[in-house]
């Protein structure tokens, strides 16, 4: 008999939303503890039982209108976030009539033991209990619960300090056994660079023990330090105690197979410690509700507390049915009796399934393979979109053209510039006590190898406080890579030097913030390395791997200065190059912007004194001519005043060429770059057809073209506003190309207009109104018709926006919503996003809807499906974790 997940309809009143059993389901259930009316007995489930009614509790989907404002904490003590959502201190609030559901696991599994372990607490025979004296004392109290966060709870070994009594015997301690270890194929990975989510991919193992213990304190770690614990009276049994005999319906028999080291553990669920405290008598409570102070729509860490009193009970031992267990539920049961009255009553179960019974029939609601780690997993997203590519292939002097700007993999005979984070740098895996490159073979590329990915000559690090590189450190690294070379050609080899090994590779610093002529300086030199000469005797062209710690900000800097270096551009240009050409997402600090223009200004001067005649110059690339005649060129050009430097105005900024996605009546990038509007980065790219962005991003017309978007959905923030310079009547009638066209008057008159644009029929724009970020508003009806090649954007591009992309994310890859979060939240790079946890709630929703789709009538895929999803107590508590390590920094 399986429960149904569709609530009964008898009435309004009745109605239940979530979890519904059929009529003479419980009913059904063995009785391990009876209660009188009008509370519910503790029940007894099989593991086909539990496994029926949690497809059932997973695929049930209460409307947000259901659980919201409730979950909002309106029984905390909060005025200020009540009163936003119109309580008051006379309102009486009433629990939303919905039940949950909630698998807790038995917390004497924690203490490890043996293959052989001692069971002798698994309720197995009457002897058992004679041997410990029992006569069916009570089982509730008496506990010793250790309250340390970073110490998992034990039962047992607890228990036997408990009244003489109990009838529980501790169980043998030993070290915490070690984590599975999670790998899985990655052959299906997409060849999109950069751009497909991670698949469980196995993490790189470094040898050299500082470098691993640096990285390691990037990595999530638990905490090592001594537990304390918080020693719990035994009082008497007050009135309401649930004392009773050992129940006579829990199996009887052999004794359950011993617990082997890795023992089966339900996905998703909590223990004890999580859900429950003990007052001073000594009671089980719920843990109280503790709303923060201010209003707050993403209180997510208060959701397990509020959710645990608003549905039903599973605790299971991954041992065995253990009297542990039955303890357990009993505490449960006492502190659900505590908080009836105005809710509908809730149950307790024991799971009732030996370990091999979880193996085999809960095999796809287990820890495994397939178990996502938020934190780790974001981090494997983010080194996996910023891993080393290639942003810059400089051709040999002599060679014609720029034949080679196309190339991405490790080329020998060409000048190469990659673009990484942390992960992408050889290290050198010996004796870190060894003196320095004593007995090893500099020419061996060993830890450097092209064939991994890597290959590199030199590795330049980006970081805020950096040492300055001296001119004699530049010289001495150079003389290295020429003694390398001396070294390659003693060998008498033909062909071009190979990668040195890891221990000779030359490692320098570069600062966040550098001085204008220290930039130019180490421009000249890594030009130097990319472009050798035979008067330099440096052999082959350099392999030069650019990094920072995250891959994508304080690297950003000296990238763009290097691709405008080298390729001539300005730096509208360089951005597109790195965001386009190369399809490498990157962040620029708003502050960062100014130096750059410095930059860029200084490699314009020393362009402008190598050559010939300013006229040459002048002319810049060739470039598509604007068809209004009206537009003055003078006016598309800025001059450029360098910080601290006196006003340039003997030559003016080269304009960046036309992007063939511009209109014709824009004939430079300059125009979206100096638009006030931009500040310093683009939309973030989650896809590549699909951008996550703010309003400015949205308004900024011509940088929509530039990258080639030709979609906006608008959320709640409508991005068609008529421009000031907008003639009379534009707003209601169509326009024509003429009217369009941009003013020859103040930068104001030039800016791109998405409101033009749209009517122009150059970008499409779905606009979907009335939805707020305030709690309230749902954006459940507006998943599914959102689709197509799109910036999304909100005002900020945090919450609303971010939640129609993680829908887009997961329906467009299959999915699930763990994963397309993770996958958003990773590729929105600087910018946390923070969906309200009535959106994040919409999406638990949108999961199920787009997991019944995909089933269609087949009931395994959808118990399939719906076993990747997590439950929503869950899932909160693991975005507020995520989110916690940024909001108090």
């Amino acid at each position: 008999m399986t429960p149904a997940s569709v609530p009964c309809t008898s009435s309004e009143d009745n109605f239940i939303h979530g979890l519904d059993y059929p009529p003479d389901f419980l009913s059904s259930l063995p009785v391990l503890l009876p209660r009188p009316a009008p509370h519910t007995p503790i029940r007894a489930l099989s593991a086909s039982q539990f496994t029926s009614i949690h497809h059932a509790a997973t695929a049930s989907h209460a409307p947000d209108h259901v659980l919201f404002p409730f979950l909002h904490g309106l029984e905390g003590e909060n005025e200020q976030q009540k009163a936003f959502f119109s309580v008051t201190s006379d309102t009486t609030v009433i629990p939303p009539r919905f039940r949950g559901l909630i698998w807790v696991a038995c917390e004497d599994d924690d203490t490890p033991s043996s293959d052989d372990g001692d069971d002798s607490d698994v309720v197995a025979s009457d002897d058992s209990d004679d041997e410990h004296g029992s006569d069916g004392g009570d089982h509730s109290f008496g506990l010793d619960i250790d309250m340390d966060i970073d110490t998992e709870l034990d039962l047992d070994q607890t228990h036997k300090q408990g009244p003489p009594s109990s009838p529980h015997s501790p169980s043998p301690s030993g070290p915490p056994p070690k984590p599975t270890d999670l790998t899985c194929n990655t052959s299906d990975l997409a060849t999109v660079p950069h751009m497909h989510p991670v698949q469980c991919r196995a993490s790189r193992i470094y040898t050299n023990t500082t470098t691993a213990r640096d990285r390691s304190a990037s990595v999530s770690s638990s905490s090592s330090s001594s537990s304390r614990s918080l020693r719990v009276p035994s009082p008497s049994t007050p009135a309401t105690s649930l004392d009773s005999p050992t129940p006579s319906c829990m199996p009887l028999g052999p004794s359950p197979e011993p617990r082997p080291r890795t023992a089966p553990l339900i996905a998703s669920g909590f223990k004890l410690r999580e859900l429950l405290h003990f007052n001073a008598e000594g009671n089980a409570e719920f843990i109280p509700l503790r709303v923060p102070d201010g209003i707050s729509l993403r209180n997510f860490d208060i959701q397990v507390p509020i959710y645990a009193t608003l549905s039903d009970i599973v605790v299971y031992s991954r041992r065995g049915a253990t009297r542990a267990a039955f303890a357990v539920a009993e505490k449960f049961k006492q502190a659900i009796e505590v908080r009836a009255g105005s809710r509908i009553p809730y149950n307790v179960f024991v799971l009732d399934a030996t370990p091999a019974e979880l193996r085999s029939k809960l095999k796809h609601l287990l820890v495994g393979p397939n178990t996502i780690n938020f934190a780790q997993r974001e981090k494997d997203e983010m080194r996996e979109l910023t891993r080393a590519s290639e942003i810059l292939t400089v051709p040999s002097l002599g060679q014609e053209g720029d034949k080679s700007q196309d190339i991405r993999s490790w080329t020998p005979g060409l000048g190469q510039v990659f673009l990484g984070n942390v992960n992408d740098v050889p290290f050198y895996t010996g004796n870190p006590s060894d003196p320095p490159l004593r007995g090893i073979d500099l020419l061996d590329s060993t830890g450097n190898s092209p064939a991994d990915g890597m290959g590199y000559d030199v590795c330049i690090e980006c970081r805020l406080r950096a040492p300055r590189p001296t001119l004699g450190f530049l010289l001495s690294a150079q003389e290295h890579l020429m003694e390398l070379e001396r070294r390659w050609q003693a060998t008498g080899a033909k062909g071009p030097r190979p990668p040195p090994n890891a221990a000779a590779i030359v490692y320098l610093a570069f600062p966040l913030v550098p001085v204008v002529d220290e930039m130019t300086l180490f421009l000249e030199f890594l030009e130097k390395l990319l472009k050798p000469n035979s008067q330099r005797r440096l052999g082959r062209p350099a392999k030069i791997l650019i990094w920072s710690s995250d891959g994508y900000t304080e690297s950003s800097v000296l990238a763009l200065s290097l691709i405008m270096a080298l390729r001539g551009m300005v730096l509208p240009e360089a951005y597109l190059e790195l965001q386009v050409a190369k399809q490498r997402s990157f962040f620029v600090y708003e502050a960062d912007v100014r130096l750059l223009k410095s930059i860029e200004g200084r490699l314009a001067r020393d362009r402008h004194a190598k050559l010939p005649s300013p006229r040459r110059y002048l002319s810049g690339p060739a470039r598509t001519k604007s068809p209004n005649p009206d537009i003055n060129s003078s006016a598309m050009s800025a001059s450029y005043e360098e910080s601290g430097s006196a006003p340039i105005s003997s030559m003016r900024r080269p304009r960046a060429s036309t992007s063939p996605h511009l209109p014709s009546l824009v004939d430079d990038h300059q125009v979206w770059f100096d638009d006030p509007r931009f500040d310093g980065s683009f939309p973030s790219r989650v896809l590549p057809f699909l951008y996550l962005g703010n309003l400015n991003h949205a308004s900024n017309a011509y940088m929509l073209h530039a990258l080639g978007i030709t979609h906006v959905v608008s959320v709640g923030e409508c991005a068609l506003i008529p421009p000031p310079e907008c003639p009379a009547g534009m707003a209601t009638q169509g326009t024509t190309k003429q009217s369009s066209a941009v003013g020859t008057g103040s930068s104001s008159e030039r800016r791109g207009s998405l409101y033009i644009e749209e009517r122009e029929g150059r970008i499409k724009v779905l606009d979907i109104k009335g939805v707020c970020d305030d709690g309230i508003d749902t954006l459940e009806p507006q998943l599914a018709p959102i689709c197509g090649k799109v910036l999304v954007h909100c005002r900020v591009g945090v919450s609303r926006s971010a939640t129609v992309t993680i829908a887009y994310v997961m329906k467009h890859l299959g999915i699930s919503l763990v994963e397309a979060y993770l996958v958003v939240r990773s590729r929105r790079l600087s910018v946390l996003i923070q969906p309200n946890m009535r959106l994040m709630y919409n999406l638990c929703g949108w999961e199920v809807k787009l997991a019944t789709e995909r089933a269609a009538d087949d009931s395994e895929r959808l118990r399939t499906e719906l076993a990747r999803g997590v439950n929503w107590p869950y899932l909160a508590r693991e975005v507020h974790l995520l989110n916690e390590k940024y909001l108090h920094m």
